[in-house]
């Protein structure tokens, strides 16, 4: 295998490719493997200002922050001062969804796991002050369920920041201080931030979207409330530091213990199995397989930049992606496969081809409305074995920038499809999954690791 140092400029010829032939304006790329490292940057942090990117840019990381909550949670519950698997709601009177069975069942393992069922994007701006996330957990009494807990894994930002203030229950502090406290300086995480004050003392990236017009600078829409669910800014470096802190058994650079390695290991260990494909979801990671290599993985997505860490733990390694655009996932499949190939010995599997159209299955059960919090599907067709699914957001989501569009879902076998969509180009796996035991129509649509209930 090669040194890092002397793949780097291997590295950063497929970096430069990539971004230039997808149009992302900038992205930095950070491996790390043992003892060695390597940053890389390429393009431009702000098509305003023109600055570049360097290997120091601070990026919003979107949910990959959801593994610094979990990776705090779980410091906290092998402290014994909070309890996996307790309701929630005895350590939290605030707690309360419209289902009262789901309220006085839901734990911090359903939260960590995705598996409480209560619908995920909830968001709402609860102020700038310290109770910004007591506000927040306030408002999920009208908040409903798409299933029951432990029915299934459904992706949900609202029980992140449920975990959030737990974390300030359980040590008095508000979130961002016990952060700062318990695991970014402990770790050596000198430019991982949380406030936009905080970020603005150091070169950052823009978030962009690709409009009309061509490439829009997006504004900064990150809110107190959310960062225990996607609202961490930092560098690659520091990214890179704290994923060496998981493969590392927990100890920093310095060798000093910030968590017990029995944290780290109850961390990846699965509790959900994610439809459609072969990830398992544990407590903050998703588990992924390379070939036949376990890869601890978890993406980030905020309004105009897409973020990505893969840690390898059998090779030592961890790979981060950080993008200013929606197409980043283009220059991270680039990237993972570069790295994987030729470093690491091991790369992502590609998507599965649609099936021949004479193996095509009758797709007519499929039709129907589903619903999420925010958006709803329409699916039809089905008649020449492909369907058509309109994504129909509702006017909070209108108002962040997504537009209806439709989508032609191609079978790809047992109950999944791949589909493209129009905005950023970027191939994805939608999964229709069984309802009721009597009903032989799907009773939910994954997309985008989000389950939608069919309403009709």
């Amino acid at each position: 295998m090669p040194a890092l140092d002397a793949f780097e400029p291997t590295l950063q010829t497929v970096l430069d490719a990539a971004r230039a032939e997808h149009g992302v304006p900038g992205v930095v790329v950070g491996v790390v493997r043992g003892d060695e490292r390597s940053v890389v940057a390429s393009g431009i942090a702000n098509v305003e200002t023109g600055i570049d990117v360097t290997p120091d840019t601070l990026f919003q990381i979107g949910s990959i922050s959801k593994v610094y909550t979990a990776t705090l949670v779980m410091q906290l519950v092998h402290a014994g001062v909070v309890e996996l698997d307790e309701p929630v709601r005895g350590a939290l009177q605030e707690f309360r969804v419209r289902d009262d069975a789901a309220t006085l069942s839901i734990t911090p393992r359903h939260l960590l796991s995705h598996t409480s069922g209560i619908e995920g994007d909830h968001f709402l701006d609860c102020g700038r002050n310290p109770d910004a996330l007591w506000r927040y957990v306030s408002t999920l009494e009208d908040v409903g369920q798409l299933h029951a807990p432990d029915d299934m894994f459904s992706y949900c930002n609202s029980g992140y920041g449920v975990l959030g203030r737990l974390v300030e229950e359980a040590t008095g502090d508000h979130f961002t201080r016990a952060l700062q406290r318990r695991l970014l300086r402990p770790a050596g995480l000198r430019r991982t931030v949380t406030l936009a004050e905080q970020a603005i003392v150091h070169r950052v990236a823009a978030g962009h979207h690709h409009g009309d017009s061509g490439l829009q600078v997006n504004p900064w829409t990150l809110a107190r409330f959310n960062v225990p669910i996607g609202g961490v800014i930092a560098d690659a470096d520091d990214i890179l530091t704290f994923a060496r802190l998981h493969l590392a058994g927990g100890k920093n650079a310095d060798g000093k213990q910030v968590l017990p390695s029995r944290a780290l290991t109850a961390m990846v260990e699965p509790q959900v199995e994610v439809p459609g494909s072969t990830d398992e979801w544990a407590l903050g990671w998703n588990v992924k397989r390379w070939g036949d290599t376990d890869v601890l993985s978890h993406d980030g997505d905020t309004v105009g930049q897409r973020s990505f860490l893969r840690v390898i733990p059998e090779a030592d390694a961890a790979i981060v992606v950080l993008a200013n655009s929606a197409r980043g996932d283009h220059v991270a499949t680039a990237v993972f496969d570069a790295i994987g190939g030729d470093v690491l010995q091991c790369r992502p599997d590609p998507l599965p081809e649609p099936l021949p159209v004479d193996e095509r299955p009758d797709a007519s059960a499929c039709n129907g409305i589903y619903e999420r919090l925010h958006q709803r599907l329409a699916i039809a067709g089905g008649d020449d074995e492909t369907l058509r699914m309109t994504i129909i957001p509702d006017e909070l989501f209108s108002l962040a920038g997504m537009r209806e569009r439709t989508l032609t879902l191609t079978p790809v076998g047992d109950d999944r499809y791949r589909t493209t969509d129009p905005g950023t180009g970027v191939d994805t796996i939608v999964t229709m999954v069984e309802g009721d035991e009597d009903d032989d129509r799907p009773g939910f649509v994954h997309l985008g690791r989000r389950a939608h209930a069919r309403i009709a």
